[in-house]
C-alpha cells in the first residue's frame, strides 16, 4: 500500500488548469481504478486550495458558474480523501525544519507530521509520497527522506508506471 499526500500546491491545479493538472488527474484516476493508494490531505491544504481557487477567480475572467462548479468539485474531491491531522505540537516541533530548509511554518509543520507518519508506515512495507509543486517544500521533503512527485515535471505516463510498480510489489 502506498500513501499519497496531496499538498495544496498540487491540489489547486485540478481546478485552475495550471501546468501539472493532467498529472493530478492521472493520480486520482489510477488510485480509483487500482484501489492501491490512499489519497490524503489536511485541513490546512484544503483551506489553501480553496484560497488558491478564490485568488484564481480574482485574477482571471472566471465565470461565476465555473467558479461554482469548481467549488462543488473541490467539495466532492475533499470527501474522497483521508485526512491527516496537523496538531499544534507539530508547529512547536518544526522549528529545526524552518531553520534548516527556510520553510514557512505551515510547510514545516506538514513536513514534521509527514516524516513522523513515514517512520510509522515504513516498517509495515508502506510507502509515503508527497505530491507537491512547491519546489522549496519538495527539496526539504526529499532532504528529509520523503519520496516526492512534482506534477509540473512528471507525466501521466510516469504516474501509470508508478502505480503499476506499486501494484506488482
Amino acid at each position: 500500500m502506498f500513501l499519497l499526500y496531496l499538498d495544496a500546491s498540487t491540489w489547486s491545479k485540478r481546478y485552475t488548469g495550471e501546468r501539472g493538472c493532467n498529472v493530478l488527474d492521472a493520480i486520482l484516476d489510477e488510485a480509483a481504478i487500482t484501489g492501491n493508494g490512499d489519497l490524503f490531505s489536511s485541513a490546512v491544504s484544503h483551506a489553501e486550495t480553496l484560497s488558491a481557487l478564490v485568488r484564481f477567480r480574482n485574477r482571471t475572467p472566471l465565470p461565476a458558474a465555473q467558479f461554482g462548479y469548481d467549488l462543488s468539485r473541490l467539495s466532492a474531491d475533499r470527501d474522497k480523501l483521508s485526512w491527516l491531522t496537523v496538531a499544534d505540537d507539530a508547529f512547536r516541533r518544526c522549528t529545526d525544519l524552518i531553520l534548516k530548509h527556510n520553510l514557512n511554518a505551515t510547510d514545516a509543520a506538514l513536513l514534521e507530521v509527514l516524516a513522523d507518519l513515514q517512520h510509522q508506515v515504513q516498517p509495515e512495507g508502506h510507502e509515503l509520497w508527497l505530491i507537491a509543486a512547491d519546489k522549496r517544500f519538495l527539496r526539504a521533503a526529499a532532504a528529509e527522506g520523503l519520496a516526492c512527485l512534482d506534477p509540473e515535471v512528471s507525466s501521466p505516463r510516469e504516474v501509470r508506471e508508478l502505480f503499476a510498480r506499486w501494484i506488482n510489489r
